[in-house]
This record gives C-alpha cells, sequence and structure tokens, in this order.
C-alpha cells in the first residue's frame, strides 16, 4: 500500500497548486505526507555580501511555511511530518525519502523548460535518475495572461483513467503491481498498450510480423484477465510505431488522466535516459506519469 507519501516544495506557484492535488491519494490509501525543503547552501557561497544568518533565516522561514501547509493537509485528515533540510536539494530529498521509509515520491515538473513545454527541472531528473523509489511527476496545465502564469490540473480525477505501456520486460511488467494499488472506487478504466517498435520489424518478413502481432496480441489477453481477477477492468492496445510518440497519442486518444511506466535509472547520462522510451514519454507527455524503477 501507498500510505506514505514524501511531498518535495520548493515552495513555487506550481508546488503550491500541486498540494491541493494531494488529497487524491487518499483514494489510493495514503495516510501519510512528509513535507519536505531543501535550503541549498550552494545559494550563500554565491552570494559573500549576504548576512551570515541568511541560511538560518531561509530555514526558519521554510518552517513557517510548511507549517502552514501541514495545517492544511491535517484538515483533510493526513498524518503530516515536516523536514527542512539543508544540502543539494536531489540529494535530501533521496536521503529523507530513505530515512522516512516512503512509498513514494511526488514532485512537480519545474523551471522556465516545463513552461515552455519542453524539458524538466534538474532536481526532478536527478530524483527520477536514482531514486529506488517510485516517482509521480505531477504536471500541471500552464496559463499564461499578462506575463503572469496560473496553473490548472491537467487530470482533474488522477486515477480515473491508467495508461500502462509495457514491453513485458521485467522492469516494464514490475508496474503491475502498483496498478492494482492506485485503482480506485474513480478508475473507470486501465489501458495496456504494447507498441511494437517499427523500426526494429521494418525489414521482416508479413508472416513474420503476423506472428509478432498475434504473440503480443496473446500476451495482452492474458495480462487482460490476471488483471480482471482483480475486478478491474481492461483495454488493450497494440500497435506498431515509434514507441514514445505512439504512447503520446494513446494517452491523447484515450482521455488517459495517469501514464504508469517502468524505468532503467542507469540509463541516465547528463539528466537524460539514454534512448529511453519512458523519458521520451515523460518529456512530451502533458498528462501525470508515475516511474517506477526496474532492476
Amino acid at each position: 500500500m501507498l500510505s506514505k507519501l514524501l511531498f518535495a516544495t520548493d515552495f513555487s506557484l506550481q508546488a503550491e497548486k500541486l498540494l491541493e492535488g494531494l488529497p487524491a491519494f487518499q483514494k489510493i490509501g495514503t495516510q501519510e505526507v512528509v513535507l519536505l525543503h531543501a535550503v541549498n547552501p550552494i545559494v550563500a557561497s554565491d552570494w559573500p555580501e549576504l548576512n551570515p544568518n541568511f541560511l538560518l533565516d531561509l530555514q526558519k522561514n521554510a518552517q513557517t511555511v510548511l507549517e502552514n501547509w501541514a495545517e492544511r493537509l491535517e484538515n483533510v485528515g493526513f498524518k503530516v511530518k515536516i523536514r527542512v533540510e539543508l544540502g543539494t536539494p536531489f540529494k535530501e530529498i533521496l536521503r529523507v525519502a530513505e530515512e522516512e521509509e516512503v512509498d513514494l515520491i511526488v514532485m512537480g515538473a519545474h523551471g522556465k523548460g516545463f513552461i515552455a513545454g519542453l524539458i524538466l527541472g534538474s532536481v526532478t531528473h536527478n530524483v527520477i535518475k536514482h531514486s529506488k523509489i517510485p516517482v509521480l511527476v505531477y504536471k500541471l496545465k500552464v496559463i499564461e495572461h499578462y506575463d503572469k502564469y496560473t496553473f490548472q490540473f491537467v487530470s482533474e480525477r488522477l486515477f480515473e483513467r491508467i495508461l500502462f505501456p509495457t514491453d513485458w520486460s521485467p522492469c516494464a511488467m514490475a508496474v503491475v503491481q502498483y496498478l492494482l494499488q492506485l485503482s480506485t472506487e474513480e478508475t473507470k478504466e486501465i489501458i495496456v498498450c504494447r507498441i511494437i517498435d517499427e523500426a526494429k520489424v521494418k525489414d521482416v518478413s508479413e508472416d513474420k510480423l503476423a506472428e509478432i502481432l498475434r504473440e503480443n496480441e496473446q500476451n495482452l489477453v492474458q495480462l487482460k484477465k490476471d488483471l480482471e481477477v482483480h475486478g478491474l477492468k481492461i483495454k488493450p492496445v497494440l500497435k506498431v510505431g515509434r514507441p514514445a510518440l505512439a504512447i503520446v497519442n494513446i494517452v491523447e486518444e484515450e482521455g488517459a488522466s495517469l501514464i504508469v511506466m517502468g524505468h532503467h535509472g542507469q540509463g541516465f547520462f547528463k539528466g537524460m535516459f539514454l534512448g529511453s522510451v519512458s523519458t521520451k514519454v515523460l518529456e512530451m507527455s502533458k498528462k501525470p506519469i508515475l516511474l517506477v524503477r526496474g532492476e
């Protein structure tokens, strides 16, 4: 059960909006929230003329804000713990997540790159890269009005329609246990999709392609049966195409509210997963995505 989550915040407008979405996790059994803000000491070292108590002031201010946020969450039934730490943000997030033994890390997509619809913040990338704990990247719709930004949820009901892309690898199939935990009374359907990479079958014969499609269709049917035993409504989708693009298109076609995927952390290089479908989907999709680390 995903009973305890860590919400890492930088006090941006995006993060404050995401706070409003945390009560949705009560539907999947979340009872406790760890609120974390990491004060980066590098900020002070870049400004030697600052008051020597600058870092201490930042920590005190963070504590005050988090206490206010904690009260809001406690009022809707959560048990809340506050952590204000000093250090490199992504490292503190990983350390605190391990210390608190959380089941899930929830983060936003931050920075100018997200507002432009291009890239995620480096903190989020580094947490995904190194975390052994599942990370949910909660994306928001950005509304610009006279050079000011406001934010709206792109998925009002986060667990309503879940998309699970798979390639049948152990990494991908490790996600199945989370599908069961994420399914709530509001979950109308889980779309299980398999995308055959067109680049890998472009030179195969028609008979061989038909065989590949039959095999994958059989796997989808079996997985559908296995999940329906748990009372879930499953829609299998099988396509040939460019995997990341096809997945993002299915998200829009099916109105998915959440993507759940496996990934390999070791695929990162300079903030990117090299050739990783999950990373491309993470960058391209407008919808929230839960990434589960595979072995």
